[in-house]
């Protein structure tokens, strides 16, 4: 078990919440900008592509980070799992420039 993990069970343990919410937020995976760009990039031919391919391109090992993020950002992804590990992603419909307005 990793010091991480540790940290929050004893904090939950002891019923320090607030701690083990702090120690949580931190082990969340960081998405870059440049990472949700990239992956844009890469589905944009509406084409199927593998998580691997996904994390090639972008070289973040969080693929499914970076597709929640996008999604929440308004982009219509679908995903299909095809074996142990492996998924692809297909980009149904990118968000236009008027659309992110109506969200600012």
């Amino acid at each position: 078990m990793g010091l991480k993990l540790k940290m929050i069970w004893l904090c939950i343990f002891f019923g320090l919440t607030n701690c083990a919410k702090k120690e949580k937020e931190k082990m969340k995976p960081i998405v870059r900008q440049q990472d949700k760009e990239k992956c844009i990039e890469l589905l944009s031919d509406h084409q199927p592509h593998t998580n691997r391919e996904i994390e090639a391109a972008t070289g973040n090992w969080f693929v499914r980070a970076v597709i929640k993020e996008l999604r929440r950002e308004g982009h219509v992804i679908k995903s299909k799992r095809i074996g142990r590990g492996l998924c692809t992603y297909k980009l149904a419909r990118q968000m236009t420039g008027q659309q992110e307005n109506l969200f600012e």
